[in-house]
């Protein structure tokens, strides 16, 4: 079953150079392709030294976000006290910030496979890492800028510029579990099933924070939910988990459908053939009866269900309606259908959804969106 909801992604851009082509999220300063070489074989971009001595590779969605996560794989190797690279937040003007690898002197200062710019609001913090998942912190300086430009530079005339392997960067350095109570733990586990780490909701707070910069930012991998008073764990099924991302406890029942042949497909892992079959066919309406299950040890109560809006459109939900099972019959249909008493463990409930197929040729289009609200209190 699922217990968590995905109500953030963390993920914001990724580039590993694999393409011929440079990615159109970046914005290159001056715009001269003489400036920069891309190998998709080997999955890099060189930043190449020249006329004007500063190059400018600008991300420029990353203007406009006020938290994030900047980490770059690199490999300048400066030749002259006159070279230099890195990361740059820069204000249009004459301002900016520098985590920059240089040369001083005749020692090669700050020379990091890894550097990394973390944003919260008007702070950056600036730190270095050898593999990407041990970090030391440069330091920290607020920067007024609201709006700022923010990428990778390299500055000189001549030598062999910067190479850049990997550019990753996410909304946070941590994923946050939500919609906890005092005494809920929360175990983040591998895919083997092994805990990484393990979180406690501590009084008068609702949710619990994993640092995932310890994991490479991401982790493919389940949480496992321990909830007050209760004896067994809930585990979640493995996913991948990013840096950034925010999920809700919600534990509810599982939904299946019906297929015609009586197999009952898992609704959470069969989304797309539910959707392809209630959209198929030349009917002008189709049913499905759908089966809702209690797979825990406790029972739920107060079950509802009602049709909702999804994927920001209201538009079909006049086309879906929902009724309970009347002894393997749909009974009247309605957009809700609620069950008295409790759900215990190992129990159903059984209702059925009927979709009706647009009929308007000025409203149909390829994809018909809807929404199922469903409602419980779970006590364990």
């Amino acid at each position: 079953m699922s217990i968590l909801a995905l109500k953030k992604k963390g993920y914001l851009f990724s580039d590993n150079f694999d393409k011929n082509t440079l990615d159109p999220a970046w914005e290159l300063e001056p715009n001269q392709a003489s400036r920069y070489t891309l190998d998709p074989v080997k999955g890099t971009i060189h930043l190449l030294h020249g006329t004007p001595s500063n190059l400018y590779l600008w991300l420029k969605q990353l203007t406009t976000e006020k938290q994030f996560v900047l980490d770059v794989r690199q490999g300048f190797i400066p030749q002259d006290v006159n070279h230099d690279a890195g990361i740059i937040v820069h204000d249009h003007q004459d301002n900016h910030l520098l985590l920059r690898v240089f040369q001083e002197g005749n020692v090669t200062s700050l020379s990091y496979p890894w550097l990394r710019i973390e944003r919260d609001y008007n702070t950056y913090y600036a730190y270095h890492s050898q593999d990407g998942v041990q970090w030391s912190v440069v330091g920290a300086e607020s920067f007024d800028d609201t709006a700022p430009l923010i990428g990778l530079y390299v500055n000189g005339a001549q030598g062999p510029g910067m190479e850049i392997e990997e550019v990753r960067v996410y909304l946070s350095r941590s994923v946050i579990v939500t919609g906890l109570t005092e005494g809920t733990k929360v175990e983040l586990l591998d895919k083997a099933g092994i805990p990484l780490a393990v979180r406690v909701c501590t009084y008068g707070q609702a949710s619990v924070a994993f640092d995932l910069s310890l994991y490479g930012m991401e982790v493919e991998g389940a949480v496992s939910i321990v909830l007050p008073q209760a004896q067994q764990p809930i585990v979640e099924k493995v996913r991948t988990i990013q840096a950034g991302d925010v999920y809700t406890l919600q534990v509810l029942p599982d939904m299946y459908m019906t297929d015609t042949q009586g197999q009952e497909h898992l609704l959470d892992e069969h989304l797309q053939n539910f959707l392809g079959y209630m959209s198929t066919g030349s009917q002008t309406y189709r049913e499905a009866q759908i089966v809702v299950k209690n797979p825990l040890s406790g029972s739920f109560s107060g079950l509802k269900i009602q049709t909702a809006d999804y994927k920001q459109t209201g538009q079909y939900r006049r086309l879906i309606q929902i009724a309970p099972d009347n002894n393997g019959v749909p009974g009247i249909y309605g957009t809700t259908v609620s069950m008295s008493g409790k759900l215990a463990a190992g129990g159903t409930y059984k209702y059925w959804i009927r979709l009706e197929r647009e009929m308007d040729p000025n409203l149909a289009t390829g994809e018909v969106f809807f929404g199922l609200d469903m409602q419980a209190v779970y006590t364990p």
